[in-house]
């Protein structure tokens, strides 16, 4: 049986694949504008005073692009009805919330992505999110 995808749904992937292009389009502009790549070469990711782990520039990068490949595959799979897509986002979202918090160790530097991602997994687990993920057919 086929079922009608939930407006929540439909709203939570659509917001993700919107930050990804988002997240895209400042990596495209740290690679191809010199200025840009300069302005953040003088941030220092690898020194916040609170942080409890510090990571390098290119590990940020590399999370950075593995969260866009797992937002890409997951904003599609919540508008096809994978099951695994929800697992997905909310499983990267906590770990992005995690690995902030580390890099950083402010609660209040991550205050907004969490609440964002309490609300993202609200959504995607209210009892019509559930059912049109159990759904047989998502033709």
């Amino acid at each position: 049986m086929r079922r009608n995808r939930p407006v929540e749904v439909t709203l939570v992937a659509w917001v993700a694949l919107f930050a990804v292009a988002m997240r895209v389009v400042l990596l495209g502009l740290v690679i191809v504008l010199p200025e840009v790549r300069e302005a953040l070469g003088n941030i220092d990711l690898t020194g916040a005073p609170g942080a409890w782990v510090h990571f390098s520039a290119w590990v940020h990068y590399l999370v950075s692009i593995l969260g866009i490949g797992i937002v890409v595959a997951a904003g599609i799979g919540l508008l096809r009805g994978a099951p695994w897509s929800r697992i997905a986002l909310v499983s990267w979202g906590g770990l992005a919330i995690l690995f902030s918090l580390m890099a950083t160790g402010s609660f209040g530097y991550i205050l907004w992505d969490t609440i964002v991602y309490l609300l993202m997994l609200a959504l995607l687990y209210t009892p019509r999110a559930g059912a049109y993920f159990r759904a047989e057919d998502h033709a």
